[in-house]
């Protein structure tokens, strides 16, 4: 009974945001102002649901409310739709989780937070990335997002304990290959 009541919490607590404070985030400009069966409640509801019952991925929450939550949600929509819908609400998050901190804001509430970031350590870049033969035990191929280029090298990785109005305090330092992802590299 219990995941039953904090289903039914997330989705009430979800209608109230989304008619009093999310709605103009996530308005249809369309000649078509129907609303879809499966509405964007639902589809947040699902998906944070989905999240607290520790579905990492949006195929895992998509299975997962198909084969268990039909009867809740007898509107499903497919896969390919889910993800759509869910990518088209990606700028109501922000907003979501601002309200959610200052309703519930405690004074220890981001006591623990980490900080992850990662940065590349480049050994040859780009025209001689392909080339590169250096510490080749480690260092791989690999693309940096932020500096838009291919290096060969490694990735340094960082996580830090939050500390207000300071830099972060440094808990974990490693070193994987580039062509490391960073969510995988944070697994481990």
């Amino acid at each position: 009974m219990d995941w039953q009541y904090t289903l039914i919490s997330l989705y009430l607590y979800l209608c109230t945001q989304h008619h009093t404070k999310l709605a103009p985030y996530v308005m249809r400009f369309s000649n078509n102002d129907r609303e879809p069966q499966f509405t964007d409640t639902e589809l947040l509801t699902v998906y944070l649901f989905g999240l607290i019952r520790k579905r990492t991925s949006l195929r895992e929450i998509h299975d997962y409310t198909r084969d268990h939550l039909a009867d809740w949600f007898p509107d499903l929509i497919s896969y390919g739709g889910f993800v759509q819908r869910r990518n088209r609400l990606c700028d109501l998050f922000p907003v979501l989780i601002d309200q959610v901190l200052s309703e519930y804001r405690t004074p220890d509430l981001l006591k623990d937070v980490r900080i992850i970031d990662s940065m590349p350590i480049v050994m040859a870049s780009q025209r001689r990335a392909s080339q590169a033969s250096v510490a080749q035990e480690l260092a791989q191929k690999g693309y940096c997002a932020s500096k838009q280029m291919y290096y060969y090298g490694v990735k340094l990785h960082l996580v830090g304990q939050r500390r207000a109005g300071t830099m972060p305090l440094p808990e974990y330092i490693g070193v994987t290959s580039a062509a490391e992802h960073d969510l995988s590299a944070f697994r481990c």
